[in-house]
């Protein structure tokens, strides 16, 4: 019985809800009749068969199963046995009835039916270029050459003249845009193009470039020459040459270079922005840029510069040349700085060594290994070179050779100068000491301060060498307690000093002579035979003579006096012998006292002194009125005296010759 063969195909995608793929089957319904009368209907066993060729051939795909007939029409998907080939080239469908009602031998359906547009749909699981393979369920492979192995796995376009120079996606949702040699083995990883880029590790990124190489979970290296993450996870390397993201969640922007000359990041979450040769080996450390920088600790910091290493937790170089900072400390800039203290810092300069806990060196230097030095913990030195502070909380502003060796012990400036008593001051100058507690010298040259409060404010070779007291100008000496000793001479020989002779003193030294003046202004009058010369005009004499101011010119309110009035006062005026008390007992004095003075004459400001040119002015007025009674008492002697001889005269004229004796 020959029978004839009508059928229908129709492909058929059935979407499951918990992945969204396209299963590999085809349906298909035919019609089945024996003299184009429907056969009987009944369960009847097919044999499915696809060739590339409408007859003869072998068959490349084959499925039997037993489908239901019913008025000679049954339906049958395929694949639900044997998974279906690719659909890559024409393909052709044989139907044979094996078994059931009516059939009695094998039974061949004819003519083959060639497959329609709808079943190569399948294609879109498969797409292929020339010579390349999608291997992989689901996967893609276009351009040239390339394999796609991997389930679902994608390569777009590239490849080259062979399999071995093109791009190979083998791990599962893996994905290649293009270039060649480049190979994707991780799950979900990515290659977007470029040459020799490698990744194999599940969400691992290759955007691109040449010879990058990516290991680890969802790493990333967006471009560049022969950059790697190696072992880690989450890293990332934006671009450059050579560069190395080791650290998990570590990340280089780019920069880098030869074989030597690649960035490493190799710390947790540590970064490196540019820059060739630079290392960030703690966890949190980053470096910004320059050349050959390391960031060795946790939270380390380098900016940029060359050579710079960040050894210690949290340590802070900006930038700069071979400059190290340990322990939380930081240095701005600068060229072979140190910060080996706990938080200390150094600002810039060259060769500053910062070795206290908090201290600071602000700038500074030269070209000595060890130029400023801040070894004193919470110690500061603000530029100069060759200063030390060693005392805790020590300074020195600035300068050459400065030393501050104790505590809260200050230099301003100046050289060769030091401060070694606790809260000893130099202010400046050059070779100052200032040796004891709260010593204090304001500057100058080889001044002394070497006892407690002791102070010498400037000047030169000046000593104050006991307690609380002060030397000032050039050669003074103050070595008693509480003693002052001030000079103003000139610049003489090394042993022409003036120094105090006894505790409490106060000993000044005038060469010139001292000018005090009240309300004055311009240069003080100069002369040097006035030991003590004063703006009232009174002075006293290199020779010691005090002189008061009497001009003429500087007087007013004249009122005319009374010499007998004051001589008659005087004349009651109460003067005794006495001694100041204080003084000793066996020196003794003359005068009126003040009270007495100033009740009898009302001269002077008060009633406890009295001026020395009142007194004079008194005896001038005295004197004046004494004058005046003799010159009257002499006129009348006079008179007596030509009574008596004109007395004498006549007598002898009488004869009475004794009475020639009164002449």
């Amino acid at each position: 019985m020959k029978q004839f063969f009508f059928f229908i195909i129709c492909l058929t995608c059935l979407i499951r809800s918990s992945d969204a793929q396209i299963p590999n089957k085809m349906n298909y319904q035919g019609l089945l009749t024996s003299s184009s009368v429907p056969v009987t209907d009944g369960i009847y066993t097919l044999q499915f068969n696809l060739y590339d060729s409408l007859s003869g051939g072998t068959s490349l795909w084959t499925e039997t199963q037993s489908v239901s007939v019913t008025s000679g029409t049954f339906n049958a998907t395929l694949g639900n046995v044997t998974p279906l080939i690719a659909f890559t080239k024409p393909l052709y469908l044989e139907m044979t009835a094996t078994a059931g009602p009516s059939i009695t031998t094998p039974t061949a359906f004819s003519p083959r039916a060639e497959l329609v547009p709808s079943p190569y749909a399948h294609n879109s699981r498969s797409l292929l270029g020339p010579n390349s393979l999608a291997t992989g369920t689901g996967a893609i492979a276009g351009g040239t050459n390339n394999r796609a192995s991997g389930n679902y796995a994608t390569v777009s376009g590239g490849g080259g003249s062979s399999a071995s120079d093109s791009n190979s996606a083998s791990g599962n949702y893996s994905t290649i845009g293009g270039g060649f040699t480049n190979e994707a083995t991780g799950t979900y990883s990515t290659i977007a193009g470029g040459f020799d880029n490698f990744v194999n590790e599940e969400g691992a990124t290759v955007g691109g470039g040449n010879g990058n190489t990516g290991y680890g979970l969802y790493i990333t290296i967006a471009g560049g020459i022969s950059n790697s993450t190696e072992m880690t996870n989450f890293a990332t390397v934006v671009g450059g040459e050579n560069n190395h993201a080791t650290g998990e969640y570590s990340f280089i922007g780019g920069g880098g270079g030869g074989s030597s000359s690649g960035n490493n990041a190799s710390g947790y979450y540590s970064s490196i922005v540019g820059g060739s040769g630079n290392q960030t080996e703690g966890d949190f450390s980053s470096i910004g840029g320059g050349s050959t920088n390391i960031a060795g600790k946790n939270y380390g910091t380098v900016g940029g510069g060359s050579s710079n290493v960040a050894v210690g937790y949290a340590s802070t170089i900006a930038g700069g040349e071979g400059n190290e900072a340990d322990s939380g400390s930081v240095i701005a800039g600068g060229k072979s700085n140190t910060a080996n203290g706990a938080y200390s810092f150094v600002g810039g300069g060259q060769n500053n060594y910062v070795r206290g806990q908090f201290s600071v060196i602000a700038g500074g230097g030269g070209v000595l290994s060890d130029s400023n030095s801040a070894l004193g913990d919470y110690s500061f030195i603000g530029a100069g070179k060759d200063n030390q502070t060693s005392g805790t909380h020590a300074t020195v502003v600035a300068g050459n050779k400065n030393i501050a060796s104790n505590t809260n012990a200050f230099i301003g400036g100046g050289n060769r100068n030091t401060a070694s008593g606790d809260n000893a001051v130099v202010s400046g100058g050059y070779n100052n000491l200032s040796s004891e507690l709260n010593s204090t010298i304001g500057g100058g040259a080889g001044n002394i301060a070497s006892d407690w409060y002791a102070t010498v404010p400037g000047g030169a070779e000046n000593e104050a060498k006991a307690r609380y007291t002060l030397a000032a100008g050039t050669h003074a000496k103050a070595n008693h307690v509480g003693s002052t000793v001030i000079t103003a001479m000139t610049w003489t020989l090394s042993n022409d000093t003036i120094s105090s002779g006894g505790s409490g003193q106060m000993v000044l030294r005038a060469d010139g002579g001292l000018y005090i003046g009240q309300n004055t202004t311009g240069s003080a009058p100069f002369d040097s035979a006035k030991l003590i010369n004063t703006s009232s005009g009174a002075y006293l004499t290199a020779g010691g003579t005090w002189t008061n101011s009497s001009d003429k010119n500087k007087k007013e309110h004249f009122v005319p006096v009374d010499g007998k009035v004051l001589l008659e006062k005087l004349s009651t005026l109460p003067i005794s012998m006495w001694n100041y008390i204080g003084e000793e007992n066996n020196v003794k004095h003359i005068g009126p006292m003040a009270q007495d003075f100033r009740a009898m004459f009302g001269l002077g400001n008060d009633d406890k002194s009295i001026s020395t040119i009142d007194p004079a002015g008194i005896a001038l007025a005295t004197i004046q009125e004494l004058n005046k009674q003799n010159q009257s008492l002499q006129a009348r002697i006079e008179e007596l005296e030509k009574f008596v001889q004109s007395l004498a005269t006549r007598l002898m004229k009488s004869g009475d010759e004794s009475l020639g004796q009164l002449k």
